[in-house]
């Protein structure tokens, strides 16, 4: 099921990349190729601009596909995984798919944009989706505790999102969630849980490892 709608997923995306690339041939967008054109501290700025601006834009959309008028047109079928794998991050019904596409052409009206920065973006949005949806906590969960660190979100953010269908909206930060007061509020208490699990579990492997081995009788 998640690999076919993400093929579907896929298709979407394609055509509105041949609409986005035509469209700036002649115009349209403020795409650019020449590094002289806006300098190169812009184009070092305008890189994690357009993620903190998409980190918006996915906030507020995916919080409004959860509300009960778009909910089964769009966001419904990326629920059907309760527990997320890899390809769940595309998972989308065509509707969602070209919701979540839209903040490309949206932003490249709105920003200029050197190519090779958008191909940055477009790369470090598709990692962070797959990785968000893993299924396996891969950051060190003390960073949910620190002042920086913790605005990051983590695997068990979103997880819960799928495990519950409501809180828990953003994407790369943990920012609209704690201003709007949409984040879990057992978010910290359960990576703590899985923090103590891990801990058991290498002590028990530590004491099984220093445990003398039987030898059997001849």
């Amino acid at each position: 099921m998640e690999l076919k709608h993400s093929f579907k997923t896929v298709c979407v995306f394609v055509a509105m990349d041949i609409f986005i690339f035509e469209a700036a041939d002649i115009g349209l967008f403020q795409k650019y190729d020449d590094f002289a054109e806006y300098g190169m501290l812009w184009f070092w700025i305008s890189i994690p601009l357009l993620i903190v601006l998409h980190d918006a834009y996915f906030y507020w959309t995916h919080r409004a596909m959860h509300t009960a008028k778009l909910y089964k047109r769009t966001h419904m079928q990326h629920h059907r995984s309760h527990n997320p794998t890899p390809f769940t991050a595309y998972n989308f019904a065509a509707a969602e798919a070209v919701i979540m596409y839209m903040y490309v052409p949206i932003a490249l009206i709105l920003i200029p944009t050197h190519s090779l920065a958008l191909y940055i973006v477009l790369t470090i949005m598709i990692f962070k989706n797959a990785l968000a949806h893993c299924g396996y906590e891969v950051f060190p969960r003390r960073w949910a505790r620190l002042p920086v660190l913790g605005w990051l979100t983590t695997v068990t953010h979103h997880d819960m999102h799928h495990e519950r269908g409501t809180g828990n909206f953003g994407f790369y930060f943990t920012w609209w969630d704690r201003w709007m007061g949409t984040e879990h509020p057992n978010y910290l208490e359960r990576l703590d849980q899985q923090e103590a699990r891990a801990r058991a579990i290498k002590a028990a492997r530590r004491a099984a490892r220093k445990r003398p081995k039987m030898v059997p009788a001849e």
